[in-house]
């Protein structure tokens, strides 16, 4: 089951951080290639677009930092960041990490969590293609690229990773959109789909914390 895309100005109550460690999934902020509606997914497709934050969304990730400390977050309590390689996932993550003076050392990338690869039409603009749904094309396989099958096991892979991190502090993962919804769907069954610079905070169990984000 699909939903839509969350507010991003989307305020939940903070919850207090209990001693359970939590894994919690952020969008990037708002990037040129939302901004252009342009795919952009793979430096090493032909067409890349790099995509680095806009003004925006370099606002969007001081107000995500300011909202995830109103939940407790803080460096003593988070164990790891983990960044998908991409410049507007990395870039999230650190101007989160610095606001929230978390030690820039516990960043770590993981191209697992990465864009859905979109093969032949990365730079390409979403109505350049006559799409139902451009996070989620009918026939990748006939552009080059990822099926959502392959994105589904290359998540389900970093999420039980992300188990062993050392430590039992909290880990924040930035990601990308389609990536956190096909993993949500997968984790409970429901395709969550947030916008730019929002998160979904979970248990190990894989149980979504927060009711008002469902």
């Amino acid at each position: 089951m699909r939903s839509e895309p969350r507010n991003p100005e989307f305020n939940a109550p903070p919850t207090s951080m209990n001693e359970e460690r939590t894994i919690t999934f952020i969008r990037h902020a708002q990037s040129m290639a939302n901004l252009a509606r342009r795919y952009s997914s793979n430096p090493a497709n032909a067409g890349y677009f790099p995509a680095p934050l806009t003004i925006e969304g370099e606002m969007q990730s001081i107000r995500l930092a300011e909202r995830l400390q109103a939940r407790g977050f803080n460096d003593g309590n988070v164990s790891a960041v983990i960044s998908s390689p991409l410049p507007r996932t990395r870039s999230t993550a650190l101007i989160a990490m610095q606001q929230l003076g978390i030690n820039p050392e516990k960043l770590h990338e993981d191209a697992r969590i990465t864009e859905r690869d979109f093969g032949q039409r990365d730079g390409g603009l979403y109505s350049d293609y006559q799409e139902a749904d451009h996070w989620f094309p009918a026939n990748p396989e006939e552009f080059g690229g990822e099926t959502t099958i392959q994105v589904r096991a290359r998540m389900l892979d970093a999420w039980q990773d992300m188990h062993n991190i050392p430590g039992d502090g909290h880990i924040l993962v930035v990601s990308h959109g389609v990536s956190i919804a096909t993993l949500m769907e997968s984790l409970i069954g429901e395709e969550i789909r947030i916008k730019n610079a929002q998160f979904l905070q979970l248990n190990l169990d894989g149980q979504l914390l927060d009711p008002n984000q469902r």
